[in-house]
């Protein structure tokens, strides 16, 4: 149990957290932004998307190539498609 020269401080913290409490329920947060999901892509099905052959994709410096380990890269399939409709 706190002490009695705790009982101020104890209540102008409840009446802030009161306070915050009523604030949320009349102006509830908006829903969060729906996502679109992400894939990493094989250098194959990144090539069937973008008209590249693999091995054209591996080679350039691309914003949506993923180094994943020492000799593993995927594609952004998100990022993939991002950098398509700016190349149109």
């Amino acid at each position: 149990m706190p002490a009695v020269t705790d009982l101020p401080a104890l209540i102008g913290r409840l009446a802030q957290l009161h306070a915050l409490a009523l604030a949320r329920l009349l102006h509830p947060a908006e829903p969060a932004p729906v996502v679109e999901s992400d894939r990493l892509l094989s250098a194959e099905e990144a090539s069937a998307l973008c008209g590249l052959t693999p091995h054209q994709l591996k080679s350039r410096r691309l914003p949506f190539k993923r180094r994943i380990g020492h000799r593993t890269i995927r594609f952004s399939e998100r990022g993939l498609r991002v950098w398509l409709r700016r190349q149109s």
